[in-house]
């Protein structure tokens, strides 16, 4: 992932599929992050 821009951003639309077992699992609640220019 990069981040477009400094501040909040806000992550959507993760998910998970476990290979060796082959399986999607529900996808990752939404999260916000902080961005900081160092």
């Amino acid at each position: 992932m990069v981040a477009t821009q400094l501040g909040v951003q806000k992550i959507s639309g993760i998910t998970l599929y476990a290979v060796q077992e082959r399986k999607h699992y529900e996808p990752l609640p939404d999260i916000e992050i902080f961005v900081d220019a160092e």
